[in-house]
């Protein structure tokens, strides 16, 4: 875990605006009725709201501003109103400044905070249908490991997460022979799992969600035949980062099918072992935490 630190620190140290926050619908979930759309480009942030103006009429609220290097935004809000109506022929917004001035804030790519009028509000990224848990798992992930060895060299894959059985979530690589991956959660709300490699080899991965559709941890590559034991260790030891981005929605069924039944019978038992070698981990996966800089 040490060397992980030290490669984690080294990577975000100067790259404090990385951690931008997520583009879609944000929202704070003890008010249902409201929500912000948020959207970053290039160090610039738009944010845009819809509300009831105070009499019954709906009022449109945005901005934008720069977003600063501790991920903050202070944006003077105009209001549109008297726009152009569902399906009508296009007409002149009126838009003038609204006299409210909003600052968000990020601790990292999925949660942060809103002042409207001197009052703060958490919020958060939309989750609606991804569902929570191992649900959130489902779909074809592209992953981003950092070799921190003696070039600073880093690989990618992909992994398509199409079934949940029980306390796992199962799925294969997308590259290199389809070789299958199992996942299964921490009572904390991360994630423990192996893939498959070629040459008698699997890969051991710790992660936790930054944001709705980005995930960062912990891999390692560790023999097929390694104990429970043998594999955190190698985790806490050399584990490197990785990074991994949703590419798309949730599980398809046509996908599961195609994906899943090109698994062998070898591919299958080691899917079982798999399953077996994580249960022993997860009575020990209390011991080993994320470092904080990865969001």
């Amino acid at each position: 875990m040490r060397k992980s630190l030290a490669l984690v620190t080294a990577l975000f140290a100067s790259t404090a605006t990385l951690a931008a926050p997520e583009n879609g619908w944000w929202w704070n979930p003890a008010e249902p009725g409201t929500g912000y759309n948020i959207e970053t480009q290039n160090g610039t942030l738009f944010v845009s709201t819809f509300v009831d103006g105070g009499s019954g009429n709906p009022v449109w609220y945005s901005g934008s501003g720069q977003l600063n290097r501790n991920n903050m935004a202070t944006i003077n809000l105009s209001n549109s109103e008297v726009g152009q109506c569902l399906g009508c022929k296009s007409t002149s917004i009126s838009s003038s400044d609204s006299g409210f001035q909003i600052t968000l804030s990020f601790q990292s790519r999925g949660q942060g905070k809103v002042i409207i009028d001197g009052k703060e509000k958490p919020i958060e990224r939309r989750n609606f249908n991804y569902g929570g848990d191992l649900q959130k798992l489902l779909g074809r992930w592209s992953l981003m490991i950092v070799d921190d060895g003696v070039f600073g060299l880093g690989f990618g894959d992909f992994i398509s997460y199409d079934s949940i059985d029980g306390k796992f979530v199962e799925g294969v690589r997308l590259m290199n022979g389809s070789q299958p991956s199992t996942v299964i959660s921490t009572d904390d709300g991360k994630y423990i799992g192996l893939i498959a490699l070629r040459n008698g080899f699997e890969a051991i991965i710790y992660f936790g969600f930054s944001a709705l559709n980005r995930v960062g941890g912990l891999f390692a590559i560790i023999d097929e035949d390694a104990t429970a034991s043998e594999g955190l260790d190698e985790l806490e030891r050399n584990g490197v980062l990785f990074i991994g981005y949703r590419m798309t929605p949730g599980s398809r069924a046509n996908q599961k099918s195609s994906n899943l039944s090109s698994l062998s019978t070898q591919d299958t038992l080691v899917s079982q072992d798999m399953r077996n070698f994580l249960e022993e981990v997860i009575i020990h996966s209390a011991d080993i935490s994320l470092p904080s800089q990865i969001k």
